[in-house]
């Protein structure tokens, strides 16, 4: 499993966040939030928690099985 970025950025955008507003939301660096967004890095459980809460989905909906999204 790995975090699907390009879903992550959808939901914050429906959500009318900015990359700084997001990270700030949930406790983390912009630098960090831009990462897992461009990157797609996948965040450590407490982060993927956070995003989840920030964004109000479940963490399951940021996640993509190895070899689908981006």
């Amino acid at each position: 499993m790995r975090l699907n970025s390009e879903l992550l950025k959808s939901f914050r955008a429906s959500r009318a966040l900015t990359l700084r507003q997001a990270a700030k939301l949930a406790g983390v660096s912009y630098q960090t939030w831009f990462q897992w967004e461009t990157h797609g890095y996948m965040p450590e459980s407490k982060n993927l928690s956070k995003l989840a809460k920030v964004l109000r989905i479940p963490e399951i909906r940021l996640l993509v099985q190895d070899g689908k999204g981006k």
